[in-house]
């Protein structure tokens, strides 16, 4: 992680946009650790819905997958909705018997997904979006 944060250092020095700044912080947490999927969420304006700006490795399913941030929606009670809401990291180690996480067994088994997590991405004290990053 050491490394990852200071490639995010570097990152932050070296980016001419947002956009590659977000893409430089997945490349530099996928090869921190045994990540299988890195993908950065960013609220769509108007929306309750997260989208994928960012992403790294196999993310094809976290990049394709549908995010929110209401409460009140299946897919806004997964670690990225929760961290969103709380602005606190969200951790799942044991993913397929997390019930929190029942709308991604199926595309986690297929993946060989074990444990994700999703970190708050806050601009100014409001949440504006996830970096999420999955694990063998």
């Amino acid at each position: 992680m050491v490394a990852a944060l200071s490639a995010t250092n570097e990152a932050i020095l070296r980016a001419k946009s947002q956009e590659e700044f977000f893409q430089q912080v997945c490349e530099a947490a996928l090869r921190s650790g045994n990540f299988i999927a890195t993908v950065v969420l960013l609220l769509e304006p108007g929306t309750d819905a997260l989208k994928a700006v960012a992403w790294a490795g196999d993310a094809e399913r976290l990049r394709l997958r549908s995010y929110s941030v209401s409460e009140t929606s299946p897919v806004g009670n997964g670690l990225a909705g929760i961290a969103f809401r709380t602005r606190k990291p969200c951790v799942s180690n044991d993913l397929m018997n997390d019930e929190r996480m029942a709308s991604w067994h199926e595309n986690a088994r297929r993946a060989g997904v074990g444990a994700a997590a999703a970190l708050p991405l806050i601009r100014s004290g409001e949440s504006v979006g996830g970096l999420v990053v999955t694990l063998s």
